[in-house]
C-alpha cells in the first residue's frame, strides 16, 4: 500500500477514536505541561480540556486566583526538567473566601526559588488580614523571588503600613512600586524608626505611583520612609484641590520634598473637573 495512502488511512482511524478515549490520554498528560501546551494548539475541544491542568494566564503572565492554582503551578514546577519562564504572576484575591490572599502565603512558601525569570508581580482586589493568611511564611520566602522589579499592588486591603513596610522589605529587588487604590484596616501613623527597621535596606525605587483615596496613612507611610527618594519618574495621584491644612496634602509634602533625584513629577487630581473645569484640563497634566 502507497505511504501516503497508508498514513491517510491511519489518521481516519485515530479520528475515529471516542471523545473519551482523547480525554483520557489528554487527563494522563496532565503532569506534562509541554505537551498539554502541544494540545491546546489542534482544536477548541482539546484547547479547553487541556486548560484544565494548564495554569490560568495569558502570555508570560500566570494568574493565581486560589490555592488549587498554586499548587497546579506548583505542580509544573516540580515536574519540568528546566525552571518555569513565567515573567509575571498576578495574585487575586480568592472571591471564594472573601477576597482573601491566603494562597499569597501558598505561593511563597512553595515556588520561592523555582520562578529565575520572574519580573512582576501584581496583588488585585483583596485583603491580606483574611483567615488562612499565614504572613510569616509570605515575608520569609519572599525574598526568594529576588529577581522582581515591578510591584503592582491594585485595589488592597492591608492590616497597617506596618504590614505594607514588611512586604517591601521582603522584596528588595523591586524598583517599579505602583500604590493605587491601597487602604488599610487600621490606621496607624508609626514613627519613621520603627518603618525603617522593618523596612530594612531596601527596596530603592526608580518609578513610583501613590493613587489611593482612603490612604491618610500610606501617604504618611511614604511620607517618612525614603524609599522614593531616588526615583525619577513619581505619580501622585489626589482627590481634592490641596489646602496647607489637609494632613493627606502634608504627607504628599513631605514626599516630594524628599525627592532627591525626580525628573517627572506628575501630580493628577481626578475630581477637580466636576467643580473648576479650567484647573483640571491644566493640572492633571502637571509635570516637574
Amino acid at each position: 500500500m502507497h505511504t501516503n495512502t497508508l498514513r491517510a488511512l491511519q489518521a481516519r482511524q485515530i479520528s475515529a477514536l471516542p471523545t473519551e478515549i482523547w480525554w483520557s490520554i489528554i487527563d494522563a498528560l496532565q503532569q506534562d505541561w509541554c505537551a498539554l501546551l502541544v494540545c491546546v494548539t489542534v482544536c477548541k475541544s482539546w484547547r479547553a480540556r487541556a486548560r484544565l491542568y494548564l495554569p490560568r494566564g495569558s502570555g508570560p503572565a500566570v494568574f493565581l486566583s486560589s490555592r488549587h492554582d498554586v499548587l497546579r503551578l506548583s505542580r509544573f514546577a516540580r515536574v519540568r526538567a528546566t525552571p518555569l519562564h513565567t515573567r509575571a504572576v498576578h495574585v487575586y484575591g480568592d472571591s471564594a473566601r472573601g477576597g482573601s490572599f491566603a494562597h499569597l502565603s501558598a505561593f511563597a512558601t512553595m515556588l520561592s526559588g523555582s520562578l529565575p525569570w520572574l519580573e512582576d508581580l501584581h496583588l488585585i482586589h483583596g485583603a491580606w488580614d483574611a483567615p488562612g493568611m499565614l504572613a510569616p511564611a509570605v515575608f520569609r520566602y519572599l525574598p526568594g523571588f529576588a529577581t522582581i522589579r515591578n510591584l503592582r499592588l491594585h485595589d488592597v486591603t492591608f492590616p497597617s503600613t506596618t504590614t505594607l513596610a514588611r512586604l517591601l522589605g521582603a522584596l528588595r529587588g523591586v524598583r517599579s512600586l505602583h500604590c493605587v487604590r491601597v487602604r488599610t484596616t487600621h490606621k496607624r501613623y508609626d514613627e519613621p524608626a520603627k518603618l525603617h527597621m522593618l523596612l530594612g535596606s531596601g527596596p530603592r525605587l526608580e518609578e513610583f505611583v501613590l493613587d489611593c483615596p482612603e490612604g491618610e496613612d500610606i501617604g504618611h507611610f511614604f511620607g517618612v520612609v525614603d524609599v522614593a527618594a531616588y526615583c525619577r519618574t513619581v505619580k501622585i495621584g489626589s482627590y481634592r484641590l490641596p489646602t496647607m491644612q489637609e494632613a493627606r496634602w502634608q504627607y504628599h509634602e513631605t514626599l516630594i520634598r524628599g525627592l532627591h533625584g525626580v525628573s517627572d513629577l506628575i501630580i493628577v487630581f481626578h475630581d477637580v473637573s466636576s467643580v473648576h473645569p479650567e484647573i483640571g484640563a491644566r493640572v492633571r497634566s502637571t509635570c516637574i
